[in-house]
């Protein structure tokens, strides 16, 4: 299966020398983009809670693209290691190009079929870590010329 597609605008080597930091990706939109950046030629780290579904999605990569993968547990709840974390990935793989900051959201359905508490976490994924973790890469990106783009 070709998941760039014929009209995909970039080559499979468009992101070669790349580093991408994909956070949520065990599944979902991360899976996806993390698949979508490893055939375009970027080195991926993946993060996400679960080393099963880390490592199945690691061992596909490998097959999309000539880059190396890697992947971290990362708990986006868990901010007091998450500045560990993305200081342990600069360390160990090198600068990043490339920050998908991505999470699940609250459950589904009716918004009046939800309590308060039902939004704490995803709050805290989607507000906090996601500022904690551009705070810590923003300059060492804004070092290389590069700029965040947050969607």
């Amino acid at each position: 299966m070709d998941l760039l597609g014929k009209d995909y605008p970039y080559s499979r080597s468009s992101l070669s020398g790349k580093h991408a930091l994909i956070f949520g990706a065990s599944k979902g939109i991360g899976a996806a983009t993390a698949k979508m950046m490893a055939c375009a030629g970027a080195d991926v780290t993946i993060c996400a809670r679960n080393q099963d579904s880390l490592d199945k999605l690691t061992s596909e990569l490998v097959n999309l693209g000539e880059g190396r993968h890697n992947s971290r547990v990362v708990d986006l709840e868990d901010l007091d290691k998450l500045d560990h974390v993305v200081a342990e990935i600069l360390e160990n793989l090198g600068p990043v190009h490339i920050l998908i900051n991505n999470s699940g959201g609250p459950p589904g359905g009716p918004l009046l079929d939800n309590s308060v508490e039902d939004f704490h976490a995803p709050f805290t994924r989607h507000l906090h870590a996601a500022h904690k973790i551009t705070k810590q890469l923003a300059p060492v990106m804004e070092e290389q010329g590069l700029s965040l783009i947050h969607i």
